[in-house]
C-alpha cells in the first residue's frame, strides 16, 4: 500500500512536469552572438502569462517532492537533522548551475552560442552554492575540515543519487528548454528561501548565540567576496553585469550566517526569474 502511494505520488510529479513546460515549444532561429540579444525587453502579456502559469506549475513538483522526500527522510526537530535537511538540500541545489555550465560550454564548443557573462554568472552560483554546501557540513559533523565518512551513510546516499539524476535532467531540460529549466529551478530556490527564513525564526536565539563558521566569513567577508560579488542578478544596459552587488554580508554569528544563505537563495530566484524571460537564440544554419 505504502508503495503505491510513493508510485502515484511519483507519477503525479511526473505530470505536473510536463504540464510545466508542456505550453512551450522552442523557437531557435539565427545567431545573435552580442550580449542585447540575450537581455532585452519583455516580450508581451501573454508570453509573460504562460511563463507564470509554468512557474505554478514547478511550484507545485517542488512541494510534492519537497513532502514525499524531504518531509519524511529528513523528519525531525533537532539541530542535527535541520543540519542534515540542508546538507541535502545544498548538495541538490548545485546541480542546476553544473548543468547549465556544462551546456554552455558545449554549445560554445559546437560553434551555436557564446556569451560569457552568462557563464560567469552561473559560474559565481555553482560556487555560492559550494560555500553553503561547506558550511553545512562543518555544522553537520562538527568539524572544520570534515570528510565524507563523517556524513551519515543515509544523508549522503540520499543526497548523491538525488543530485545525480537532478543533474542529467537539468541538462536536458536547459538544452531544450531554458525557460523551463530558469523557472523550475527558481521555484527550488524559492522553497529554500522558505526553508531557511523558517529555521531562522525558529533558532534565532540560539543561533546568534554561536559564531559563524570560518568558511562562511571567509567567502563573505575575506577572500572569497570577490566570487560573491559576481553573484548579482543587476543588469546593465544590454548584457549581465556579474561584477556588480549591492549586498554586503556582516558575517558574525550563525545568525548572520544563515540569513546570508537565505537571501543567496532569494537573489538565485530572482536572477532565475529575469533569465527565463530573456532565453538565447541558437544557430541552426
Amino acid at each position: 500500500m505504502i508503495f503505491k502511494q510513493h508510485v502515484t505520488r511519483v507519477t503525479w510529479v511526473l505530470l505536473l512536469l510536463w504540464r510545466g513546460a508542456a505550453p512551450f515549444t522552442p523557437t531557435l532561429a539565427g545567431i545573435r552572438r552580442d550580449a542585447s540579444s540575450i537581455l532585452k525587453s519583455s516580450s508581451t502579456a501573454d508570453n509573460s502569462d504562460t511563463k507564470d502559469d509554468m512557474l505554478n506549475g514547478h511550484r507545485q513538483v517542488v512541494k510534492t517532492i519537497k513532502s514525499i522526500l524531504f518531509d519524511n527522510l529528513y523528519a525531525g526537530t533537532t539541530l542535527d537533522r535541520s543540519y542534515a535537511r540542508f546538507y541535502a538540500l545544498e548538495t541538490i541545489a548545485r546541480m542546476p548551475y553544473f548543468a547549465y555550465t556544462s551546456v554552455l560550454h558545449f554549445l560554445e564548443t559546437t560553434g551555436k552560442w557564446r556569451q560569457a557573462d552568462r557563464l560567469a554568472l552561473h559560474f559565481a552560483e555553482t560556487w555560492n552554492e559550494l560555500h553553503h554546501l561547506l558550511i553545512m557540513e562543518e555544522l553537520l559533523t562538527q568539524s572544520k575540515n570534515p570528510t565524507q565518512d563523517q556524513i551519515p551513510f543515509r544523508d549522503r546516499f540520499v543526497a548523491q543519487h538525488v543530485a545525480f539524476f537532478y543533474f542529467w535532467f537539468a541538462v536536458g531540460l536547459y538544452l531544450v528548454r531554458p525557460d523551463a529549466a530558469y523557472s523550475l529551478n527558481q521555484a527550488v530556490e524559492e522553497e529554500a528561501y522558505a526553508t531557511y527564513d523558517a529555521f531562522l525564526k525558529e533558532r534565532e536565539d540560539y543561533l546568534k548565540s554561536q559564531p559563524a563558521p570560518e568558511v562562511a566569513i571567509n567567502y563573505y567577508n575575506g577572500s572569497g567576496q570577490d566570487m560573491f560579488d559576481r553573484m548579482s542578478k543587476a543588469l546593465a544596459i544590454g548584457k549581465i553585469d556579474c561584477a556588480t552587488s549591492s549586498r554586503r554580508v556582516e558575517c558574525k554569528t550563525l545568525y548572520d550566517c544563515f540569513v546570508a544563505i537565505r537571501d543567496d537563495e532569494l537573489e538565485h530566484s530572482q536572477t532565475m526569474e529575469l533569465l527565463k524571460r530573456e532565453p538565447f537564440e541558437l544557430d541552426q544554419s
